[in-house]
């Protein structure tokens, strides 16, 4: 059996339940609480809410678990250098949170241009105050167009991420 690897996935699993609870319940509060600060009267019935907030939590989701990928990647590079699986763990966590706060930002920045731009380009239609009034067919577009454009952005945010990674410098060919 490789213990490394065994090592390495329990690792993994670990960081990803533990960081993706973390990362989706912060993204399901902190909406919550921008909609109540902006006044928008939501009431646990609202279905439409329901639907937006879950593209939301949804897009936060798939953009941040491109931060995985670039994290396994460290701990192949740190593991032959580490002293002991300790200091590889803690520098597999420092990669990982740095990578995570790229993604949750980047997601943040994606939402809010999505539905500010849409909101922009749909003039008569006042998206939030459509949800908060509880109407799903406005839900679903706006949700599904949340949703599309974190699949669009997922890839940048994967090569943004690994340009982060410390690759030791190889020689020029000439």
């Amino acid at each position: 059996m490789n213990t490394n690897l065994f090592f390495i996935s329990v690792i993994q699993l670990t960081m990803s339940i533990f960081v993706g609870v973390i990362v989706l319940y912060l993204t399901y509060y902190l909406t919550l609480k921008v909609f109540e600060k902006k006044k928008y009267e939501i009431k646990n019935d609202n279905i439409a809410f329901s639907i937006f907030l879950s593209a939301i939590i949804f897009s936060v989701g798939l953009i941040v678990s491109t931060a995985f990928e670039p994290a396994m990647n460290v701990i192949q590079l740190i593991q032959n250098t580490a002293q002991s699986k300790t200091e590889l763990f803690f520098e597999f966590v420092k990669y990982l949170f740095l990578f995570i706060g790229v993604g949750i930002i980047v997601s943040v920045i994606v939402i809010i241009v999505s539905v500010k731009l849409y909101n922009f380009l749909t003039k008569k239609i006042k998206e939030l105050k459509e949800i908060s009034e509880n109407n799903v067919a406005i839900a679903l577009i706006t949700g599904v167009i949340i949703i599309v454009i974190a699949l669009f952005a997922k890839d940048s945010v994967n090569m943004m991420i690994e340009a982060l990674i410390p690759y030791p410098d190889l020689p020029a060919i000439y």
